[in-house]
């Protein structure tokens, strides 16, 4: 047969007319020519882009009808599973090979075939297969001979085909779960490692190795996941998988866990033992990618992996999370792996680590859950050994720290020493699940006593990777955030010095980058949480430890040289927010004892922080707080609160005074916009933006009434009572002359007014205010 256009359309009619005699009669020798031109035709139409376009000419015609109606004829439905009839496999395959080369790179004639409803039939073909498979072990294949696999390795071989890059077979196939489908068909007929056994049979000599099977298997395996990821790639990234995929998704993992089989003697000229190596590892790469993605996007997923850690049930008895968590601990390329190349070996240990930093992400996507910690952490056990997922991962990060401690020679404590992904992993996950305070107690209580650990040179120090710091500096935020309420998170934090062993890990020290800069202000907000209302923590960053240098910078110092070399807004105005915690813990803060000597001895310290806070530099970060704060009025509040304190005493009124009537920094927002705003021939230079002038506007809302709450203006109006009480007169008439004419128009508006309580109590204060200004 040339292959003209002419002669293809002869045999497709003639293939038509079969078609037809075999509706109404049920014939051996024509299905034998059906299947012979079916192989003609499928041949002929192996290339594409080649000098005649056949597979343009043929679609026209009725060969996508002519094929779908002689796979439903061929398909036996008496037990109701479409699978082909024995006498029909091989032209079965032959019409599902015409199929797949008549749309291969044909856009127009996998809408021809769509419309036939041939993709749809195919799915149907493998969900008879599916139907029939037997409840069969884990990890052992299912039982299907040649013909079969040859058939379901075709059909989806057709599936890929006909979908790539056609919205249209995509949507239809998805409708019908096509891609769950393939997956249990797949997982099920090449379960990763399953035929090192027969392997192991073949190299004793009494059985020679089934070739051909385990090529089908391995090739429908790889077409399994190719089809798969055409699938998923879908408009509006619509999800096409849900919780059913995970019992299918665990199982590759345990290929890659030890224990391992013992490896087979197997010979070299066989490159079927290397195909089936990589089948393995690729089945392992493609579970890991999913099982990834599902947990970053899917909620459903993220429940069901923590629900499963506690419900045998939920995953159909496999136990998907603690196999995922075996994996990250122990997984690697298994002993097989001799048999292929250093090179390849190499290559296909990066991707090991990359499947095992995949699975990390799905793990701490999964403890970030809301309401994961009630079923991942069993509150009914107190053994450290029996809880479970928390005592776990809290024994990647001690048996870390106790390996660079342990002596050079003695053993490591783990069979995974030096592991930062483990350590990573463990901190991020953990800091996802310990904003709650009793989660926090119990990280930081006997049996885990976790604090010690975290604080320790090797997880926070100068020398430690970033990304470790980063880990571990989130989740000592996250610990930190309910120590106000808990005494026990307090103390436990105040025992292992946490604020100044921060200071000391050089991380306020150290160059503006991205990675540093989020890890400066994760312990930005670990000493921002305790040194609210807490003096210990107070005193350990204000003043110098015990037997520190006579000119060491203390941890107060060092922020604030980190406040003002740093470019970023969030460090600034974070960093900032140390020190307003700082000032309202040591003006505002009891004692906490009713020992005299002990409260005395405390009293002293206080005294000796508040010195130390009273300083020009201080002064000035809160007053850019303000100033570089319009946009976010709590920022505002909080400076103008912790000035107040300041302004109590003379010394601090008069820096106060000093520092919120200077020009702002040119690196200012304000100053900024002001300049950029100005014409550049003009000859006036814009007058220099300062504090003062923000206040103004803050408390200015004739053009804006609800920007600033009344809070706000209420406590700038007590902040200027303070002012006008304690700094000295002759740095107040700036401020006066700025700022009578908006507190005047204040009281103006307020008055006649129906009030509620904080608009009375702000007329009462800014009527004080007016009083003292013209007394």
């Amino acid at each position: 047969m040339s292959g003209h256009p002419a002669d293809l359309q002869s045999l497709q009619s003639r293939l038509e007319s079969i078609g037809k005699e075999l509706a109404t009669q049920d014939s051996d020798d024509l299905w034998s020519q059906a299947e012979k031109l079916s192989k003609t035709l499928a041949d002929a139409l192996r290339v594409r882009n080649g000098p005649i376009d056949n597979h343009t000419a043929l679609g026209n015609t009725a060969l996508p009808q002519t094929i779908s109606s002689l796979l439903e004829l061929a398909i036996d439905k008496t037990d109701r599973r479409a699978v082909p009839s024995p006498g029909r496999v091989n032209v079965v395959i032959e019409l599902l090979r015409l199929g797949a080369n008549l749309c291969m790179d044909h856009d127009e004639n996998r809408t021809h075939l769509l419309e036939v409803g041939f993709p749809q039939d195919i799915v149907s073909i493998l969900e008879g297969y599916l139907e029939g498979l037997p409840t069969i072990p884990l990890g052992e294949p299912a039982k299907f001979g040649v013909p079969d696999l040859r058939i379901m390795r075709t059909a989806i071989g057709v599936l890929l085909n006909a979908s790539v890059g056609h919205d249209g077979v995509k949507s239809r196939l998805n409708s019908l779960e096509a891609a769950l489908t393939i997956l249990k068909l797949s997982t099920a007929i090449y379960p990763p490692g399953s035929w090192i056994p027969c392997a192991h049979v073949a190299a004793s000599g009494t059985t020679p190795f089934a070739e051909e099977e385990w090529n089908l298997r391995s090739t429908l395996s790889n077409w399994a996941w190719r089809a798969i990821t055409e699938l998923k790639e879908v408009p509006d990234d619509l999800q096409i998988f849900n919780t059913d995929v995970l019992p299918l998704l665990a199982p590759p993992l345990r290929a890659f866990t030890p224990p391992f089989a013992p490896t087979p003697n197997l010979p070299s000229d066989l490159p079927i033992y290397n195909t089936l190596i990589q089948a393995d590892f690729d089945a392992l790469e493609e579970s890991c990618t999913l099982i990834e993605s599902l947990s970053l996007d899917v909620e459903e997923v993220r429940h069901s992996l923590a629900k499963g850690w506690r419900d045998p049930g939920e995953h159909r008895g496999v136990p998907c999370f603690s196999i995922i968590l075996d994996f990250v601990e122990h997984g690697m390329y298994p002993p097989i792996w001799s048999y292929i190349s250093e090179s390849r070996r190499q290559a296909n240990e990066k991707v090991l680590g990359m499947c095992k930093g995949a699975l990390i992400k799905a793990v701490v996507e999964v403890a970030g859950e809301d309401n994961s910690d009630e079923l991942l952490w069993d509150w009914n056990v107190q053994d450290k050994a029996q809880n479970g997922f928390i005592s776990r991962l809290v024994g990647w990060i001690t048996s870390y720290v106790e390996d660079l401690e342990r002596p050079a020679g003695s053993p490591p404590a783990s069979d995974s020493p030096n592991r930062d992904d483990l350590v990573i992993c463990a901190s991020l996950s953990l800091g996802n699940i310990a904003r709650k305070d009793k989660i926090a107690k119990a990280l930081l209580s006997p049996p885990l006593s976790l604090a010690p650990v975290l604080t320790s040179k090797y997880l926070i120090g100068r020398d430690t990777d970033i990304k470790i710091r980063h880990a571990v500096m989130g989740l000592l935020k996250h610990l930190a955030q309910p120590s106000k309420g808990s005494t026990t998170v307090r103390i436990a934090l105040t025992q292992v010095d946490v604020v100044q062993r921060i200071v000391l890990s050089g991380i306020w020290d150290e160059a503006e980058d991205l990675m540093v800069n989020v890890v400066q202000l994760s312990a930005i907000g670990v000493v921002k949480n305790l040194c609210n209302n807490s003096l210990e923590h107070t005193f350990a960053l204000v003043l110098p430890p015990k037997g520190s240098p006579p000119n060491a910078p203390t941890g107060l110092q060092t922020l604030l040289q980190l406040i003002e070399r740093s470019d970023s807004f969030p460090i600034k105005s974070e960093g900032t927010r140390i020190l307003v915690n700082v000032v309202k813990t040591l003006w505002s803060c009891d004692v906490g004892t009713k020992d005299s000597d002990k409260a005395a001895e405390i009293q002293a310290q206080r005294r000796l922080a508040m010195n130390a806070v009273l300083t020009s530099e201080c002064a000035a970060a809160l007053s850019q707080l303000v100033s570089r704060s319009a946009k976010y009025p709590i920022l505002i509040n909080e400076g103008v609160l912790a000035m107040s304190f300041f302004s109590t005493n003379k010394t601090g009124a008069s820096l106060v005074i000093s520092a919120i009537t200077a020009p702002a920094p040119e690196s200012h927002p304000q100053l900024q916009a002001s300049e950029s705003s100005t014409d550049a021939n003009a000859s006036q230079t814009p007058t220099p933006w300062c504090t003062l002038d923000q206040i103004a506007v803050a408390l200015d809302t004739s053009d804006d009434p609800g920007k600033y709450p009344v809070e706000i203006r209420m406590n700038i109006c007590s902040f200027l009572l303070q002012l006008e009480k304690n700094a000295p007169k002759e740095q107040l008439s700036r401020t006066k002359a700025m700022l009578q004419p908006v507190v005047e128009e204040t009281v103006e508006n307020l008055q006649g007014q129906k009030l509620d309580n904080k608009q009375e109590m702000l007329l009462t204060t800014a009527k004080k205010l007016l009083g003292q200004w013209s007394g």
